[in-house]
């Protein structure tokens, strides 16, 4: 993997960059999506999005960690895992 991060402003002015760069999301937004597919996501949406699901419900464990997790509160004489919602 290679990121290249680079200063818009070296190039350009920023709010010329930033008017193109949503100019570009929203083309890349409003194609159409692969057969198979509902939209077409930019690279990072979909964790942003698990990201907003799991502040809101918690993130889910297997029941496996779970008993572990319960385990070692018992062993620290902490409270175990509590079942949200």
């Amino acid at each position: 993997m290679l990121v290249a991060v680079i200063r818009p402003t070296i190039f350009r002015n920023y709010e010329d960059y930033v008017r193109d760069m949503k100019k570009l999301k929203m083309r890349i937004k409003s194609s159409k999506p692969a057969k198979g597919f509902k939209e077409v996501l930019l690279p990072g949406e979909p964790e942003e999005r698990i990201a907003e699901e799991r502040k809101k419900k918690g993130i889910p464990l297997d029941e496996g960690t779970i008993e572990e997790l319960s385990r070692v509160a018992k062993e620290l004489n902490i409270d175990p895992l509590k079942e949200i919602g």
